[in-house]
């Protein structure tokens, strides 16, 4: 009698907790929130979120400092990852500045949380990169020169450069619109050149000294990038005007000495120098060798007919 007692003791204690557990099994699955993956055991956002950046077209120029808003704006909290790397948060600033450097193709993402809920949202960045604008050098000098020094009215400068400029990995054709010559009378305010739009550059004739750069301008995306070469300079020499001497005839008798000849309204500065030459005929000129070098020169006794001009240079610095 005791051994059938304990079987049917143990029967009524198995089928009780069996009833218990199955039980327990259906209430703990109906309360389940409906933000529960039943087949992965996570939690599924729910609010609906959106993150922009403020780079047009999600694309910026190297350096470009670029904040990113989430919304809504109401979250208890926020954390913002870039390439999966927690950069911020949780904090319940919707707004993010990243403090280093962005790269191209990098993906930012926000996580939020709001009233239990969650919410997230990313979005990839596209650098606009112009990998090298290339250096520019003068033609027939040494790449190392940045100053040229010619005449007034001079046109046969040619700056040049060894390779075209990369944008994007890719370089440019040797006439392309994403090329644009700049000059400048100071190196500060500069001026685009009107249809200078090639890799290599002559300008016409000098007036003016004046600086000269290459700049690459490339649009990816509505945002527009700007890279600038080194700059040259080309100074001009003043611009030579011999004047008018005087007096401008004389008539003397053989033997008589003549008035010194003076230049009026000439060009002086540090670098001008004057030439006097005599003719005999006013078709065949030649230098005169002594004490003719200034605005004034005493031809002294004169013989027979002479005509005198005075020709002016500009040494070059």
């Amino acid at each position: 009698m005791p051994h059938i007692v304990k079987k049917s003791y143990l029967t009524y204690c198995l089928a009780f907790c069996l009833a218990i557990s199955l039980l327990s099994i259906s209430a703990d699955y109906t309360s389940l929130p409906e933000s529960y993956n039943n087949s992965t055991g996570d939690l599924v956002a729910t609010v609906t979120t959106t993150l922009s950046s403020s780079a047009t077209g999600d694309t910026f120029c190297p350096g470009d400092a670029i904040t990113f808003t989430a919304l809504p704006d109401d979250a208890e909290s926020y954390s913002f990852y870039i390439n999966g790397v927690l950069k911020q948060g949780p904090y319940v600033n919707n707004i993010f500045l990243p403090s280093g450097i962005l790269f191209d193709q990098d993906k930012i993402t926000v996580n939020l949380q709001k009233t239990g809920d969650t919410g997230t949202a990313s979005l990839g960045i596209q650098e606009n990169r112009i990998d090298d604008p290339g250096k520019i050098y003068f033609k027939d000098h040494s790449d190392t020169l940045d100053q040229l020094t010619v005449c007034y009215g001079f046109n046969s400068v040619n700056i040049e450069s060894y390779r075209s400029a990369e944008v994007n990995g890719t370089l440019l054709a040797l006439t392309d619109n994403r090329y644009q010559w700049m000059s400048s009378t100071n190196n500060n305010t500069w001026t685009a050149i009107i249809g200078a739009n090639q890799r290599n550059y002559n300008p016409p004739g000098f007036t003016a000294t004046t600086y000269f750069r290459r700049d690459i301008i490339n649009d990816l995306n509505g945002t527009v990038c700007r890279s600038e070469s080194n700059a040259l300079k080309v100074e001009i020499e003043v611009e030579l005007e011999g004047g008018d001497i005087s007096p401008a005839e004389q008539t003397l008798c053989e033997g008589e000495v003549s008035d010194e000849l003076k230049v009026e309204n000439g060009v002086t500065g540090k670098t001008v120098t004057y030439q006097w030459q005599r003719s005999y005929d006013n078709n065949v000129f030649t230098d005169i060798l002594i004490n003719a070098n200034s605005m004034s020169y005493q031809p002294g006794t004169v013989n027979e007919t002479i005509i005198e001009r005075s020709g002016i240079f500009s040494m070059l610095r």
